[in-house]
């Protein structure tokens, strides 16, 4: 009878180690189904609208740089044929711009994007209506009215643009900023609940578990989250690891790339704009002088 006491006793805690175990498994499986969802849920929000934001805001920021460059050429363009096929492609990037517009209008329902959205396709709509006036001037050799337009009305409307765009892509970035923090708290969330569980797997099974979480989860998470801050303080020179990956982590490594990668373009936007700003105003003083030698001759003759 002690025996089968004593049997039944210790088969009694080990039921309770293995339902325990097994308890501690289905947590570990609730909070890993828990946590891929939700961050799969993240990952595709991020894609889908942060990612798409920004794209469509550097579209939109580079599609505007060709265009301003274009009207900006006019007064200097005084063969006439080149100066009506620029004027079409002039117009073919604003219908081309206000077409995305429309298109990605479709896809929103929240107001505030919409307004935006509005908001912008009027501005390059007035743009348009400018540059106009500018290729008009252009047309009957009015150099001067075309540089007063240009540095006047057309410049007015070009700086309510940029700022409709800067704006946009502010949101957008902030958007995503956000998206990824949310992400990574939640990827620190499930990182510690997987922990947690698994300290006390490590007493039933050995130090094996920890060893698997650590090397699959923790370095992978920290690597992220290190690179994550430091991307955050402007340093777009460092690699994101992890985006090879196949997992939730993996999903979230290619995200954050994905925020580096348009961080990486607006820098470059911007400087190709202020290059562009530069070439223009070059331009324009290239006209000027032009003008000025023109009248000169016309004066002497």
């Amino acid at each position: 009878m002690k025996t089968l006491k004593m049997n039944m006793n210790l088969g009694t805690k080990l039921f309770a180690v293995l339902g325990s175990a097994l308890l501690a498994v289905v947590v570990i499986g609730v909070v890993a189904v828990f946590g891929s969802q939700r961050m799969e849920k993240l990952g595709i929000r991020l894609y889908e609208v942060g990612y798409a934001d920004l794209t469509l805001t550097a579209d939109l920021a580079a599609a505007f740089q060709t265009q301003r460059a274009l009207v900006g050429r006019a007064p200097a363009e005084l063969d006439l044929e080149q100066l009506a096929e620029q004027r079409q492609q002039f117009e073919a990037l604003t219908d081309q711009m206000v077409g995305k517009l429309t298109e990605y209008r479709e896809t929103r329902t929240d107001a505030e994007t919409q307004n935006r959205i509005t908001r912008i396709a009027e501005a390059l709509e007035a743009f348009r209506t400018e540059g106009g006036r500018v290729y008009d001037a252009a047309a009957v050799f009015a150099q001067e009215d075309a540089i007063n337009a240009l540095q006047g009305p057309v410049a007015t409307a070009q700086t309510t643009v940029d700022e409709l765009l800067t704006a946009a892509s502010d949101a957008a970035r902030s958007k995503a900023t956000a998206d990824v923090a949310e992400m990574s708290t939640s990827a620190e969330v499930l990182l510690y609940l997987v922990i947690a569980v698994a300290v006390a797997l490590v007493v039933l099974v050995g130090g094996a578990g920890f060893y698997v979480v650590k090397r699959s989860v923790t370095n992978p998470v920290k690597a992220l989250t290190a690179a994550m801050s430091t991307l955050a303080q402007g340093d777009t020179s460092i690699a994101i690891p992890a985006t090879k990956n196949r997992d939730e982590l993996g999903d979230m490594a290619r995200a954050v790339e994905v925020f580096k990668e348009n961080a990486i373009e607006k820098v470059r936007l911007e400087a190709e704009q202020a290059e562009q700003e530069r070439l223009t105003k070059e331009r324009e003083r290239q006209a000027e002088e032009e003008q000025r030698a023109q009248e000169q001759r016309a004066q002497e003759q």
